[in-house]
C-alpha cells in the first residue's frame, strides 16, 4: 500500500463491520492497524448486509446473523457482536 501511495495511487479499503467472528476487539485492530500506517483517510467503513437469496443469507443462524428485514438487509447482531458492541465499533470508525 506504502508502494502504490507513494506512486501516486490512491487507495480505497473497505471494512465490513459485523463480518462473522469479528468482535469489537478486531474491529478495533483493524482501524488501529490503519492509523498506524496512516491509512485512516483511505478507509470506508460499512455494515455487513444480509442480502436474501445470498450463501450468507442462507447461512445466517450458522454466523448468528441477524438483521434488517427490510433494506438495506443491515446486520444488527452475530454470534460474536451485539448490537452495543456493533454500534461501539461505528463510534470506533468515525
Amino acid at each position: 500500500m506504502n508502494l502504490l501511495k507513494a506512486r501516486g495511487v490512491y487507495i480505497y479499503i473497505d471494512i465490513i463491520l459485523g463480518l462473522p467472528g469479528d468482535d469489537l476487539g478486531t474491529v478495533r485492530g483493524t482501524v488501529d492497524w490503519l492509523v498506524e500506517r496512516g491509512f485512516e483517510d483511505h478507509a470506508r467503513y460499512n455494515i455487513l448486509t444480509v442480502s436474501p437469496d445470498t450463501e450468507l443469507f442462507r447461512r445466517r443462524e450458522e454466523f448468528g446473523l441477524v438483521a434488517q428485514p427490510e433494506p438495506p438487509y443491515r446486520v444488527l447482531r452475530t454470534a460474536t457482536m451485539g448490537f452495543e458492541e456493533i454500534a461501539a465499533a461505528i463510534d470506533h470508525c468515525d
